[in-house]
């Protein structure tokens, strides 16, 4: 939230505060300088009082809409965490149970990325071993759905985000464009009637590695956001 005050117009104050002081200590026996510095200290400490009051009024005015802001990020990480999981033909029930399978949002006020983190990522590996070319078509239309999802946040809520949550969602897109980009670029990866070995160990390293650090980056972010809305309430 910014200040509504200028950081310059403090110092300009506390200047002229300091300076008033330093005449008053050189001419003692005037008084016009320390009244003059009292209300200089004056000024600046009424000014102080009410930019707090007014940051607080703000940030009171804006509690429920970042909230919602909040919720919509961490609904956005959760689902695409489960779109990528189904295309990798991970078992979305390892994650979820009954109750949570039946709900159409997803779950993000429980440990839903936690798992992710613990039963999701430590696959990636052996599920990316031999793909075929639907799951990479699926994973490749994830990827790009990703990225756009990215730039459309950013559009609409960048204004009011935190610089950090703002570098953690660009990381976020530029981990899905290092895995879709061979996808991108080698599209006989998903149109051909079976993967050709020696292409895709050229791409795999870099299409794992995109994956994992975009899972893990989905579930930093998710995690943070649901951290955000628990607290409102």
């Amino acid at each position: 939230m910014p200040k509504t005050v200028p950081t310059v117009l403090v110092v300009i104050l506390l200047a002229i505060t300091s300076i008033l002081l330093l005449l008053g200590y050189k001419d003692p026996n005037n008084a016009y300088w320390p009244n003059l510095a009292s209300n200089a200290l004056f000024l600046l400490v009424g000014i102080f009082v009410v930019d707090q009051l007014l940051s607080r009024h703000e940030r009171s005015r804006w509690i429920e809409p970042d909230s919602r802001f909040a919720r919509r990020i961490a609904t956005f990480a959760a689902i695409e965490l489960g779109a990528l999981s189904r295309s990798l033909n991970f078992q979305i029930t390892r994650l979820l149970d009954n109750a949570e399978l039946i709900r159409a949002a997803p779950h993000i006020d429980g440990p839903l990325f936690e798992r992710y983190s613990k039963r999701f990522v430590p696959e990636i590996d052996n599920l990316l071993k031999s793909p075929t070319p639907e799951a990479l078509t699926m994973l490749a239309n994830s990827l790009q759905h990703i990225s756009e999802e990215i730039d459309k946040l950013l559009a609409l809520l960048g204004h009011r985000l935190d610089p950090i949550l703002v570098a953690t969602m660009l990381k976020v897109y530029a981990d899905s464009m290092e895995a879709y980009a061979p996808l991108r670029l080698f599209p006989e990866l998903c149109s051909s009637a079976a993967i050709r070995k020696d292409l895709w160990d050229a791409v795999s390293t870099q299409v794992v590695t995109g994956i994992k650090s975009l899972c893990e980056d989905l579930i930093r972010l998710g995690t943070s956001q649901a951290k955000v809305v628990r607290a409102a309430g």
